[in-house]
């Protein structure tokens, strides 16, 4: 196995395309990352990777690092488990720490055991990817969802940042990454068209985000309703919606639950998504179950 790590997204996106093109539900989040830095190179920091693991010449394995929150996990899309030892031993002998990994069930368990080094490995989180072709409609509520501008800053750069911490509430475990964009990173996503509100009477009671498409899919994400709105079907429409307006021009959508989460989970259900396949985010901690980061 050859693993080659690569700090440019245009030299990524070359070399791993084939192999995103073939699964690109499956590898939305590499991809969307990637595009974005592309797009927005003033927003890749100095540690941020992609890597590629090949096998005789050919791509088997996809990676990355670039999480702008602790512990900043290492991401991979799935692989062979040879595929990925190899890829921690690259990362190894770089002297590079690495606390979390995140992604395909499999390759996570492949490379953080490859580097756990004493260390037990615990699973924190555990994530679903769906992918919805045929959006069941759900029951009509009043107001209109439309795209959030610059004067929707505040809210929309707070409800952002809320979405991790409620998320994590609803599902019944700790909040693991809390990211409140900056006030030039919200106005990107608000100038690209990426935050969608839930108006009612001049009111915003809701906000779904959906991300540019990257191999021809979109990614649906952060879904956020503040407690007071909530079971009033805003979540449902608005998502609804803009699943039905990327379907409707050629392009593939899908997003992420939390398994734990029964409220998200039965909701995307309901609106016609299926389950693609199951992700895992895994800590390394010592015996005083303390992150290397922490201590």
């Amino acid at each position: 196995m050859d693993v080659e790590t690569l700090t440019d997204p245009v030299a990524f996106l070359r070399e791993a395309g084939d192999l995103l093109a073939a699964e690109p539900v499956v590898g939305t989040i590499p991809a969307t990352v990637a595009q974005r830095l592309l797009d927005h190179p003033e927003v890749q920091r100095a540690q941020d990777w992609f890597a590629v693991v090949r096998d005789g010449g050919r791509v088997v394995g996809v990676a990355m690092r670039t999480a702008p929150f602790e512990p900043d996990p290492v991401h991979l899309l799935p692989m062979p488990e040879e595929a990925a030892r190899a890829l921690a031993e690259a990362v190894s002998a770089r002297g590079e720490a690495v606390d979390a990994v995140s992604g395909d069930r499999d390759a996570v368990r492949a490379f953080a055991g490859a580097l756990a080094a004493g260390r037990s490995v615990r699973t924190v989180e555990e994530t679903r990817l769906w992918e919805v072709r045929s959006v069941v409609v759900p029951r009509r509520v009043s107001g209109h969802l439309r795209p959030a501008t610059r004067d929707d800053l505040a809210v929309a750069t707070a409800w952002y940042g809320a979405f991790a911490r409620e998320a994590a509430e609803q599902a019944g475990h700790e909040v693991m990454h809390v990211v409140e964009p900056s006030r030039e990173e919200m106005l990107r996503r608000i100038d690209a068209g990426v935050a969608w509100l839930w108006e009612v009477e001049g009111r915003v009671v809701h906000l779904t985000g959906i991300n540019p498409p990257s191999f021809g899919v979109r990614r649906i994400g952060p879904v956020f309703t503040p407690a007071e709105e909530r079971g009033r079907g805003w979540a449902a429409v608005a998502v609804a919606e803009l699943a039905t307006r990327t379907l409707a021009a050629g392009e593939r959508c899908c997003l992420f639950t939390d398994r734990s989460n029964p409220v998200s989970n039965g909701l995307y259900a309901r609106l016609g998504f299926e389950p693609v396949t199951d992700y895992e985010e895994v800590w390394l901690v010592g015996d005083d179950g303390l992150l290397d980061s922490t201590r």
